[in-house]
């Protein structure tokens, strides 16, 4: 066999063989989407044990939060049982009650008024509206529109109140005491809970749910980067699909 008959065949085959090697562009675009489809897959996986994670974390909280009560129950039975916390109380109580006894006669009389009486419509419609928009699967848009409507009537309602309330000086007074009267109790219950973090005998508990509560905030940032992933690769999937659909339309035509 000469040279040149040698030769021939090979040259043939140095030709073809580039044909046999380059993938199609259908498969190019189905490797394509098979890929991105692991990736979507892989994303999944990875939020569903970021989600798990956070649970666990939750729990954790849960139980440590539980523990750090036990172990201060005794310093908390001893500062609600203070002459302190009991005076501050009974005077938060006594507040309250003059303060519904002056509120009460006040509000009664606006309640009598057209203009109340007009809002207090304007709600109740605006109330029954967003509940047959509901009823009838009705589009966010005007869901949204509708439920301002009620904000605002249940603000205008409020604001007339208040007005009310403020003009009538002996009912004004009332209620600034018990303001301050709630404002004292939540003083000495902040000073209360700030001595429990600085008690030698809670060290234990309380840096365990110090602990807890940080271990639950990581798995919350990781679960939400975890979704975000899930998202990018979903979104990349969808692409991977129209662009796999669109080159068989594109083959169909020719």
């Amino acid at each position: 066999m000469g040279f040149r008959q040698i030769l021939q065949p090979l040259l043939v085959m140095l030709t073809i063989a580039p044909a046999w090697a380059a993938p199609t562009d259908h498969q190019v675009y189905r490797k394509e989407r098979e890929q991105a489809e692991k990736r979507e897959r892989e994303a999944e996986a990875q939020s569903s044990k970021a989600r798990q994670k956070l649970a666990d974390a939750e729990l954790s909280v849960d139980s440590a939060v539980k523990d750090f009560g036990k172990a201060s129950e005794k310093y908390r039975l001893a500062f609600e049982s203070s002459p302190e916390w009991t005076s501050a109380q009974s005077a938060m109580k006594e507040a309250q009650a003059n303060r519904d006894a002056a509120v009460t006669p006040v509000l009664d009389t606006l309640k009598a008024q057209p203009s109340y009486k007009a809002a207090l419509e304007q709600k109740s419609k605006a109330s029954a509206d967003l509940d047959r928009l509901r009823s009838a699967g009705t589009g966010t848009a005007q869901l949204t529109e509708a439920a301002k409507k009620v904000t605002d009537a249940a603000q205008e309602l409020s604001r007339q109140e208040l007005e009310a309330i403020k003009a009538d000086s002996n009912t004004s007074t009332t209620v600034t005491k018990l303001a301050e009267a709630q404002k004292h109790c939540a003083e000495l219950k902040g000073k209360f809970n700030d001595s429990l973090k600085h008690t030698p005998e809670l060290a234990g508990p309380r840096d365990a749910l110090a602990s807890a509560r940080e271990t639950r905030d990581k798995a919350s940032v990781e679960l939400s980067e975890a979704l975000q992933k899930e998202k990018e690769a979903h979104d990349d999937v969808q692409v991977a699909i129209d662009r796999e659909r669109g080159h068989k339309k594109k083959d169909l035509k020719l």
